[in-house]
Formats: C-alpha cells, structure tokens, sequence
C-alpha cells in the first residue's frame, strides 16, 4: 500500500545549496475601503493562492536541512496526493503590532510618508522565517497579509534557495494573475530539481568547473577535487546564519515615472517596438549602482594604498 501523505525528498542543486539560506521578500501595499470584511479579503488571496500552488507546485513545498552534511532537501508531496497541512500554503494575518510601536496604523500616513523603505527592510527577519539554526526547515514560500485602517499590505516571502528575484517577480505576476482571473500572464512552471528555470542566469545543474568559471566570487568547493587549489577548502556547505555574514544593504528609491521614462529611453536606443518592462529597468538600474560603488570602493582604495 502506496502512503500518499509521504512527500518525495530531493537534495536541491549546488547552486540552490550556496545561495542565502533566507528569505527574499516584497512588499504590496494596497488601499481598502472597510467596506467588505477582512475575512473575505483573506478567503480571496486563500483562493487565488490555492489555484496558483496548483500550477506552480514548488511554492507549497518544504525546504529541510540534514545536520549531518549541511545539505538542503525541498520536500513536496507527489501528484494526486492527499493534501496535508505542510503541502498547502495558507495566507497568514500579520498583525501590525509586530512590525514596532513606529509602523504607520493607517494606509494614508504610510502613503504621506511616501513609504519609507526603513519601515520595509528586514521586517521578516523579525519572524526568524528561514533560520535553520532555529528550526532546520522552512517553507518555501510563504503569504501574509496586515490590515491598516484604510488599507492592507500584502507580504510575499520566497525562499532563496530555490528561486531568486526573477522567481519571486514571476511569482508576483501569477498571483495578480489568479486575483483578477487572468490566465494568460502566468509564468511556465518552476519543477523542485529546476526552481530557477524562468531565468537563464541560473543553470540547476551546474558542475563545478561551470561554477568555478561563471562565479569565481563564490569560491566553495570541497576537499580532494580538482578545484579545491583556487579557493579555500569546504568539506560541508553549512554556512553561519545572514546576521553573521559581513554584506552591504541599499535601498533605493525610485519613483514610477523616472521608471517609465528610463524605459522609453531603452527602447528608443535598442530600437524596439515595446519598452522593457519595469522589472528589466530596475534590474539594469541596480546593475549601474554596484557598478558605480564598486569603481568608488575601488578607487577609494587604491588612494589608501597611495597614501
């Protein structure tokens, strides 16, 4: 006899291993008029929700580490399974008391504040979502939503060991998709052992040459293999929690209009009919910032040296 509430473990690919074992998050804020009960609000996002995990299996999957060899599995239940509470994804009500004494209660002072991004960064992190010193699991990809007085945000938290940006901007786009009943602007399915195939700057199944000659920023590889001499030696990919990882954060601020007027200019120069859409801009425009920040570390460096 066949147990269908087992699901079916897969060690996640060498690239999906290295990448932060956090959660990539956006935020959606949306205005409401209190005139329909927040309970329907949550039964529509629960619905839209259940329709897409259905054709985007891998959102309502699991991500488990084994201590032992510090290896990711995402864990998932086959097709045509029952339907369990760990293979459903549930659209959760953050209160706004969680988010500190300073978070705005009302949609409109958030909005006059023009949305500060201080209010949005690392907010869940408060939540301990995707730390495996914790708890060595972690879903996949989780929905919340907070009422304010005259509007409500929609949080949406994919983790990054199996999809990056591009993924969590698809993901978006499908969900808006099954709110207004729109079939036709969903991405093509994202499959447990390829999670990143909607982008072409990630290959699941990369060896290590490829990543040593794509990525030689990374520098991860094991002991006894033939790379092992050009960077510092591996033996487990466990790495320490994101607060103890040294990174720089920015946070950028643009207004939709210089958006729309950046992508005009794109389009004008590579001599196309339509312009790019606002996730290429943005993509090209943080591309330009670490560019610029790196040419100033550099140069403010080298006159260290100088000196």
């Amino acid at each position: 006899m066949v147990d269908f509430t087992v699901p079916v473990y897969e060690k996640l690919a060498s690239w999906n291993q290295n990448a932060r074992r956090e959660y990539i998050s956006a935020c959606l804020c949306f205005p409401y008029d209190n005139m329909h009960p927040r309970s329907a609000v949550i039964q529509h996002l629960q619905a839209a929700v259940s329709r897409l995990q259905k054709k985007q299996p891998v959102i309502a999957s699991e991500i488990h580490l084994y201590r032992q060899s510090g290896m990711l599995y995402l864990a998932y239940n086959p097709p045509n399974c029952f339907e369990t509470d760990s293979s459903v994804v549930t659209v959760e009500e953050r209160p706004v008391d969680s988010l500190g004494d300073d978070f705005p209660r009302a949609y409109q002072e958030l909005r006059d504040l023009q949305w500060p991004p201080g209010f949005f960064m690392d907010k869940h992190q408060l939540l301990g979502l995707g730390d495996f010193s914790i708890f060595p699991r972690a879903r996949a990809f989780r929905l919340q939503v907070t009422f304010l007085e005259d509007g409500f945000l929609l949080w949406v938290h994919l983790h990054h060991s199996v999809g990056d940006a591009a993924c969590l901007s698809a993901i978006l786009v499908s969900i808006a998709a099954e709110t207004c009943g729109d079939n036709d602007s969903l991405s093509p399915p994202m499959t447990p052992l390829q999670p990143a195939k909607l982008t072409a700057s990630i290959a699941p199944d990369i060896s290590w040459h490829d990543l040593a000659t794509s990525c030689p920023e990374l520098g991860l590889f094991p002991e006894n293999t033939p790379f092992d001499s050009v960077a510092t030696p591996l033996p487990r990919l466990d790495p320490p929690p994101p607060a103890a990882q040294p990174y720089t954060s920015a946070i950028f601020v643009i207004k939709v209009d210089a958006l729309k007027n950046i992508g005009e200019m794109i389009r004008l120069v590579s001599c196309v009919d339509k312009p790019p859409s606002i996730f290429v801009v943005l993509s090209a425009l943080t591309w330009n910032y670490i560019t610029r920040a790196r040419k100033r570390r550099h140069h403010t460096s080298a006159m260290r040296l100088q000196a």
